[in-house]
């Protein structure tokens, strides 16, 4: 995937300027600030992928966020309209709260001591930068053909890549925040979902019946019991009186044939 090679030309020096000029902090802060959440969400969507349900949680995020990677082909643009620099925030940090759930506040806290750079700002920098690094994950599924497993097989690819860019002055607090200590030690693998990809069509594994060990519920069964017995019993009483009243008839038309004794 060589993901960071790709965000490194996305977050070119034009780019990071701009970006320093929106927040309102020097460059230089603001480019060890995008640093750092580029590994900050990096590793944490590796960590978040380690469970079937983040997983599809990212996959589920990128398809309906249309994350294509069509906003990185024109950032600068995007960039010189607050308004939709602006939008482009607030959507970042809803997605971030999805897939790092209630780490959104401590990664502001870590990111803005490690760059020096106001809290405010670092939070703002969150929502942009988990947006194009987003961008730049939907572009690889797209042009790529990912499913989710792909998708995380392909981001945990990067585990070795990302290990040897964090700095060393960086990576403590990191693991400790984010919890990225399987990660980091290469313990952690991305978990697979029920359904994979097999000759270019997606079937999914059978699963054995769920068997419960609680006592059914059999009044249905015993209604309908019921109901048939019922049903049978009718029929037998109208197929007697049927029967008495034929063999009445019977006696009296064989008494009427009978001739009168002389």
């Amino acid at each position: 995937m060589n993901l960071f090679a790709n965000l490194t030309n996305v977050l070119n020096s034009d780019v990071l300027s701009r970006i320093a000029t929106y927040i309102d902090e020097p460059t230089e802060k603001t480019s060890k600030a995008v640093n750092g959440l580029i590994y900050t969400i990096v590793g944490g969507l590796m960590k978040r992928t380690t469970s079937e349900i983040g997983v599809n949680q990212l996959y589920n995020h990128i398809q309906k966020g249309k994350y294509d990677g069509t906003l990185t082909e024109n950032l600068m643009t995007v960039l010189r309209d607050p308004a939709l620099t602006n939008t482009i925030i607030t959507q970042g940090n809803d997605v971030i709260s999805h897939l790092l759930p209630a780490m959104k506040s401590s990664i502001g806290s870590m990111i803005s001591g490690y760059a020096g750079i106001r809290n405010s700002s670092a939070i703002a920098l969150l929502g942009l930068i988990t947006t194009i690094v987003l961008q730049v994950l939907g572009k690889q599924v797209k042009d790529q053909k990912l499913d989710a497993d792909a998708l995380a097989a392909s981001l945990f690819g990067e585990r070795d890549a990302f290990v040897n860019a964090v700095p060393e002055d960086f990576m403590p607090q990191l693991v400790e925040k984010v919890g990225l200590h399987q990660v980091v030690a290469g313990l952690a693998m991305p978990a697979r979902r029920s359904t994979t990809e097999s000759s270019g069509r997606s079937t999914t594994t059978a699963t054995r019946p769920v068997i419960s060990y609680e006592p059914a519920d059999d009044s249905d069964s015993e209604n309908e019991t019921l109901t048939k017995w019922g049903v049978g019993a009718l029929i037998a009483v109208a197929l007697a009186v049927g029967g008495y009243y034929l063999y009445q008839n019977t006696q009296k038309y064989s008494s009427g044939k009978k001739k009168p004794q002389m």
